[in-house]
């Protein structure tokens, strides 16, 4: 950065301090400093300079206005500054001038207040002083700089100096007028508000400049746009640390550029400037670029643009002219920095781009982390870049990764992680190293372009590790590939796991070879499905670059055939398939010990809809089973070795298993789904010669599914091996283990599937886990991932082994915490060797007080298992028992001596976007502990409860550990990866113009200018980075490259750039004029006609109809079986409108415009309410919303009744509802009322109608850190969100405190609406309204609440109702004065008692106790 050369008198002036008042002295004093605010600057090109004047503030005697005066320094009184026309504003001229308050004569503010514009006239420069400049001053600037005058604004205190308006005060901070100058070196410019554009900084007319060295723009609002700077038609600048963040732009249509917007200007970002944390209603979060006649340029050399949100653009937006065809559009040029970790919440996370408008990126730039999200179809997109009719370029090394597409409704599709290429917009990827990288989408995780975008992909650019397709391609899209470019290691997501999809080509579309062709490292995965266009994927092609190519299915290669480029069915005829059993090849004997090298010489696959086998049909057959039983016909597999070529489906018998058999799924999938016949299981292992079944997989991703009896079943004294591969989605288990059968897991992993008992493992054999996982999978009844058989008479029933990694988490019954089922007698053994995964329990019975359950009989000296086995249900803990495991009751006594809990803690997470900055930088956020210490690490070194810090790039692993206090055990420890990364350099070489033919580069003198830091070696490069001889002729109108390597090359990225150095003009010279016969589109039926048409049926019966018109508009219209209707039609903008009406005859609408605001109005039919109430249901209005956590920004629903309805019940969907989420009336007042009695269901939220109503749907859980996944956390979100129980504070609930009767009092009044207002103490009118309904005596107001208490007190508050019966707890006698309310709480699901048949009524009642019952009374009711 060149440093403006300031050159100035140094001058001492006197200056008052403030003596005692009867002392009247004055003492020297001098305001002097450099403009970077500092003393003694050594900063080259600065110098010290006096500020002979100061500037306070005082009120007029007669007006009570407020009088700007300025005095000398060393005067204690000051003159009056010039205003125009006697009261007009302000008027500074030529001078340096400090801000100070407390002046001897003047009353003692701690502000300079004004309340008119202070007009800059002249060469004028004012130190803050660390003081604050407020205005309250309405729709006026704090200062005016008008033409041809400059301000230049420093603080020597900092930032600690402020310009601002007052709460009730408003206009731009500082405006500077056509041809005026604004230089900020210092000083905050925050609070000030606009209904205009430029909250904090206004710069407009071609001649005006705003250059920003230092300083903080923050908390600015401009309803129009830039929140913090507007500039139009002028230049902005920024340099050093200067920075723009936490402002806003609010107008929902007009509110853009949050931190920036540049209308026909130019604004420069060099250095480490940033642009962070600003908010657009509309579009632009942080910069906003737009041109309407002169082309308007944002370069960005340096800085970040970082964590700012807008419904399109959340980073950068950048728009041309108003047609999409303009030729007009504005430029973004990106030599260095980052954007990063900015969101939209429609489109173009990190930049979007439109309206002929183009991005550029060179060097090292780089577009990372950035996120677009949405909740409606066909939003969400271009997580890092969003081109929509413009143009998008990539050079040199530059990046764009680790960024995210996503939709809150997972039945919608997004698009282009990395890139969004839209109809009519161009992204050109270019350069020696240019990436895609790390990004994810449902569809072109890397790279999607749409119909009519173009894609180019030239040089080595790269798309790798992408998910969600590296490049999805539309049918009408352009996608060429020339030189080396790679498109490797991308997956996308199926059911079971990740596949490999790098270049997806959809219907019709085809790869363009470009004309410098394909050379040398060029690699590039290709998918198409199959049938489709016979398998081409590019045509003329006049070269064979089939070997450029491969194809992502293994069981296809590409093939050149008639100029044209083919996936075609791979010949196999000739291939082994060799690997060890663990799916590896290995290279080296010994590298496990369960290593087995075997050859799979059989394939197994389908063609032409046939099953085949080894090259021949394969024909079912039968096979005795073990047990001498009846014999079972499928297609059976006897011994030898086969793998899967392809996946195969078994539509009519399962695959019996005779013999010893390998099998490796080689990444593919074994499908019952359509079965026709035969038994109902996937695989059956039954042979009567002891069948023997080793399964493995090579790729990952192979799956066994679909079964309806089960994956994979064991019969008696027949034996599974699993090594790897996945058996998911069967139902009636994943695997069945028979009596006498066996399995053995060493791999693999069993998950999605679902069973009445044994959601994953129905174990009547013997199951040894070494290794694998069992993880989500469900139960009706018992066993969510294994059930064990009892032991009955001789049978010894299930036998469970558990050793290694073997995992066992994750899996439910109904819903809740269920993994491995214990019925009573049964226990888990401890195999060879320790346990290091996790292995949840569940027991029957349940441990009581006194009464552990006993879950694993020896240990075999193995310390630490509580760790790994631990309880389903967060009311009991394992414990150490001598040398057994027991399931006990938390904190019970019973057990000695009694193992510790864990402590709960959240672990920590590592912060990104670290750069270089030459200090020591946190790593990784703070955690959370109850129960033990956080201590951290770096590699070797020592454990500490101080975050580590690193100051040098490169990549860091912490280690952390809990150590548990007294009462917790230890946590064992963990690690995490975090990436410091190297700095960008700044600046520009200096070189020598050539201005005739004949000279070379010796002659161009370069240097490094004022390249920062200057520490390093500049040269000329060829495109391949090789050094270029100082002997070679330089020739006209050629760039040539440079790159400057610096001497730290471990902290500090190279810095490249190019320069023309013999720019000579050619004849004709001139540039045309005229309008360039730009066209705009125009609104009309005509010109915006339906293009497609599409529709389906559903598996539900209904069938749906999609019209997409020419515009983007789409409109989708679903007809059910029972002739109920919805029509959605979605705009281009995000905005989308859908008319719903069910076959009773209700309706419903519901609206959301491009910002995301939703509203929706329901009128339910009179054959609707009366089905309802005669089934005792809910009427369930035909409009579904998505609850927010912002009251203001909340769906409104408005719902209608018929006449005459009466209180009605009805169900409003939600998509995303939980524990926490209300409805909030709103009255006809505008006033609002949170509905304690709205009750979440599976579904959505219901309440209670009568009439009419409108009302907000909420999100208002509270939170709590301390009530994470306690046993009751949905039960205090119920309540806490209702407002029937408080937190202790914002974030802690206290979930294991006791209760006081008074609190209790306290939350029954607040349950009824009564007035607790007043009283001499917090309680009192609690306790008098307990008193006078007869809930309680009103004593001891401090004592703790027991059980018998509480439930007494709530059956009181509920009007003493009787019970149908009587409960029975062996510890609740039939006289207790609790016994009555005890048997109404059992009777209405309120409390089912502590277990062992005891109702516990002296224990005393937590907190969380009494959240429980409140949230069942308000459910159950």
């Amino acid at each position: 950065m060149k440093k403006r050369i300031l050159s100035c008198l140094m001058a001492l002036a006197l200056c008052l301090t403030l003596l005692p008042a009867t002392a009247q002295a004055a003492e020297e004093d001098t305001h002097t400093h450099c403009l970077c605010g500092k003393s003694g600057c050594t900063e080259a090109d600065r110098v010290e300079i006096a500020f002979s004047k100061w500037l306070t503030s005082d009120r007029e005697q007669t007006s009570n206005s407020w009088r700007l005066d300025c005095g000398n320094v060393g005067d204690t009184t000051g003159n009056r500054v010039d205003s125009e026309n006697g009261n007009g504003n302000w008027v500074l001229e030529d001078g340096r001038y400090y801000l100070r308050t407390g002046v001897e004569n003047y009353t003692k503010y701690s502000e300079v207040k004004i309340d008119r514009t202070i007009v800059i006239r002249g060469d004028v420069t004012i130190c803050l002083n660390g003081q604050t400049l407020e205005s309250s001053a309405k729709d006026q600037p704090v200062f005016l700089v008008e033409a041809d005058s400059t301000l230049t604004l420093t603080d020597c205190k900092g930032n600690m100096g402020k310009v601002k308006h007052t709460s009730d005060g408003s206009g731009s901070g500082v405006k500077v007028e056509s041809g005026g100058t604004f230089n900020m070196y210092g000083g905050t410019i925050t609070g000030n508000t606009t209904t205009q554009r430029g909250g904090g900084v206004c710069v407009t007319g071609t001649n005006s400049k705003f250059n920003m060295y230092g300083g903080t723009i923050t908390d600015n609002t401009a309803t129009k746009g830039g929140g913090g700077v507007y500039v139009s038609g002028g230049t902005f600048t920024m340099n050093g640390n200067a920075s723009v963040t936490s402002n806003r732009a609010t107008d929902r249509d007009n509110g853009t550029g949050g931190g920036v917007y540049v209308v026909d200007g130019t604004f420069t970002m060099n250095d480490n400037a940033s642009i962070t944390g600003n908010t657009a209603t509309s579009t632009d979060g942080g910069v906003g670029v737009y041109t309407t006649s002169t082309t308007a340029t944002f370069t960005m050399n340096g800085g970040t643009i970082s964590g700012n949100t807008a419904t399109n653009g959340g980073g950068v937006g950048v728009y041309g002219t108003g047609s999409a065809f303009a030729t007009n559009g504005s430029a973004f040029i990106m030599n260095g920095g980052a954007i990063s970790g900015n969101t939209a919440t429609n489109n173009g996370g990190g930049v979007y781009v439109s309206k002929s408008g183009t991005f550029e990126m060179h060097n090292s730039a780089s577009v990372t982390g950035n996120t677009a999200s949405d909740n409606t179809a066909d939003q969400g997109n271009g997580g890092g870049v969003y081109v929509y009719s413009g143009t998008f370029e990539m050079n040199d090394t530059a990046s764009v990764s680790g960024n995210t597409a996503t939709n809150s409704k997972s039945e919608n599709t997004t698009y282009g992680g990395g890139v969004y290429v839209s109809s009519n917009g161009t992204f050109n990827m270019n350069g020696e190293a240019t990436s895609v990288s790390n990004n994810k989408a449902t569809n072109g995780g890397g790279v999607y372009v749409s119909k009519s975008g173009t894609f180019n992909m030239n040089g080595n650019a790269s798309i790798k590790s992408n998910t969600g397709n590296g490049v999805c391609v539309g049918e009408r899209a352009t996608f060429t590939v020339s030189s080396a470019p790679t498109v490797t290691g991308n997956t996308v997501k199926n059911t079971v796991g990740n596949a490999a999809s790098n270049v997806y080509l959809n219907g019709g579309a085809y790869i363009t070879i470009g004309k410098n062709g394909l050379t040398d490292g060029a690699s590039i995965g290709v998918t198409k499905k199959k049938g489709v266009d016979n398998g081409v994927i590019a045509k003329n092609v006049s070269t064979d670059y089939s070997g450029k190519f491969f194809s992502d299915d293994k069981t296809r290669e590409v093939k050149y055939k008639d100029n044209q480029l083919v996936l075609a069915e791979k010949d196999t005829s000739a291939e082994t398939h060799t690997h060890c059993l663990c799916g590896k090849t290995h290279t080296a004997i010994g590298d496990h010990q369960t290593e087995q090298e075997v050859t799979f010489a059989t394939e197994l696959k389908m063609e032409n809809g046939k099953l085949m086998k080894g090259g021949r049909e394969w024909i079912k057959s039968m096979v005795n089973r073990a047990d001498g039983g009846r014999e079972q016909r499928g297609y059976v597999l006897s011994q030898g070795e086969y793998y899967l070529y392809g996946d195969i489906t078994l539509s009519d018998a399962a695959i019996l298993i005779n013999g010893d058999v390998k099998l490796c799924l080689n990444g593919h999938t074994i499908d019952r789904a359509n079965k026709t016949g035969g038994i109902d299981y996937v695989i059956w292992v039954l042979g009567n010669d002891k069948a023997h079944l080793t399964l493995t997989d090579c790729v990952g991703g192979g799956t066994i599914k679909g079964g309806g009896n089960g994956g994979v079943d064991i019969f008696g004294f027949c034996t599974l091996d699993m090594f790897g591969g996945t058996i998911t989605g069967n139902t009636n288990r994943g695997v069945g283990v028979g009596q006498f059968g066996e399995f053995n897991m060493y791999g693999g992993k069993i998950t999605g599937n679902s069973a009445g008992f044994g959601g994953g493992v129905y174990n009547g054999g013997t199951v040894n886990m070494y290794g694998g996982e069992v993880s989500d999978n469900t139960a009706s009844n018992k066993g969510g991932g294994v059930y064990m058989e009892a032991s009955v008479g001789n049978y010894q029933g299930g036998i469970l082994n558990v050793s290694g990694a073997a995992k066992i988490t994750d899996n439910t019954v109904k819903g809740v915490a269920n993994n491995v089922y214990l019925p009573s007698g049964k226990t888990i053994a401890i195999g060879t060797g320790s346990l290091s995964g996790t292995i949840g329990v569940t027991t029957e019975p349940k441990p009581a007080a006194g009464k552990p359950v006993k879950v694993i009989a020896d240990t075999k000296g193995n310390a630490g298992l509580t760790t790994h086995v631990v309880s389903d249900d967060n009311a009991y803990e394992t414990a150490v028992q001598g040398s057994t495991i027991v399931l006990q009751v938390v904190g019970d006594g019973g057990t000695t001596p009694a193992g510790k809990p864990a402590p709960k803690y959240t672990p920590p997470t590592a912060k990104t976007g670290l750069v270089y900055n030459g200090t020591a930088q946190v790593l990784i956020s703070e955690s959370h502990v109850e129960g033990g210490m956080m201590q951290y690490r770096l590699d070797n070194g020592a454990y500490s409860p101080d975050l580590p810090t690193a100051t040098n790039a490169g990549i860091y692993t912490v280690y952390y550990k809990v150590v548990g206090d007294a009462s917790h055990n230890d946590v064992a420890e963990k690690s995490l990866k975090v990436t410091i990364a190297k700095a960008s350099l700044s600046g520009t070489p200096a070189y020598t113009l050539i201005t005739s033919i004949g000279k070379t580069l010796a002659d161009a003198n370069l240097t490094a200018g004022d390249i920062k830091p200057e520490n390093g070696q500049i040269k000329w490069v060829d495109e391949n980075g090789v050094e270029l001889a100082v002997s070679t002729e330089v020739k006209a109108n050629t760039a040539y490259r440079w790159k400057f390597t610096p001497d730290d090359t471990s902290n500090y990225e190279e810095l490249t750039g190019s320069i023309t150095l013999y720019p000579a003009s050619t004849d004709g010279g001139g540039s045309s004029g005229g309008d360039g016969g730009s066209s705009s589109d125009r609104d009309s039926s005509d010109s915006n006609p339906i293009i497609k048409t599409e529709t389906k049926n559903n598996p539900d019966g209904s069938t749906t109809k999609t019209e997409t018109r020419r515009d983007g508009s789409v409109t989708q219209t679903t007809t059910g079986k029972d002739g109920g209707t919805s029509k959605t039609e979605t705009k281009p903008n995000g905005s989308s409108v859908t008319e719903n009406k069910a076959a009773d005859g209700s309706t419903g609408t519901v609206k959301t415009d491009k910002n995301g605001q939703t509203t929706a109005e329901t009128k339910v039919s009179a054959k609707a309410v009366e089905d309802a109430k005669r089934n005792g249901e809910a009427v369930k209005a035909p409009v579904e919303v998505k609850a927010s956590r912002d009251s203001s920004t909340a769906p409104v629903v408005k719902v209608e009744l018929p006449r005459n309805s009466g209180e009605t019940k009805v169900e409003i969907p939600v998509s995303n509802v939980k524990s926490g989420t209300v409805a909030v009336l709103v009255h006809p007042d505008g006033t609002e009322e949170i509905l304690k009695n709205s009750i979440p269901t599976e579904d959505g939220i219901q309440l209670t109608v009568d009439g009419n109503a409108t009302v907000k749907i909420v999100d208002n859980s509270k939170g709590f850190i301390d009530t994470r996944n306690h046993w009751a956390e949905d039960a205090i979100d119920f309540v806490s969100a209702r407002g029937l129980v408080n937190g202790m504070s914002a974030t802690i609930y206290a979930p294991n405190a006791s209760t006081t009767r008074a609190q209790l009092w306290t939350i029954l009044a607040r349950q009824n609406d009564a007035n607790l207002n007043g009283g001499s103490i917090w309680y009192e009118k609690a306790q008098n309204w307990a008193k006078e309904k007869g809930i309680s005596d009103g004593a001891n107001p401090n004592a703790a609440i027991n059980r018998a208490q509480m439930v007494t007190m709530l059956w009181r508050a509920e009007g003493q109702p009787a019970a149908g019966g009587t409960a029975n707890f062996t510890d609740v006698s039939a006289d207790a004065y609790y016994a009555g309310a005890v048997s109404w709480a059992v009777e209405n699901g309120i409390t089912t008692g502590v277990g062992g048949g005891r109702f516990d009524p002296t224990g005393a009642c937590t907190r969380a106790q009494i959240a429980a019952f409140l949230a069942r009374l308000y459910t159950e009711k």
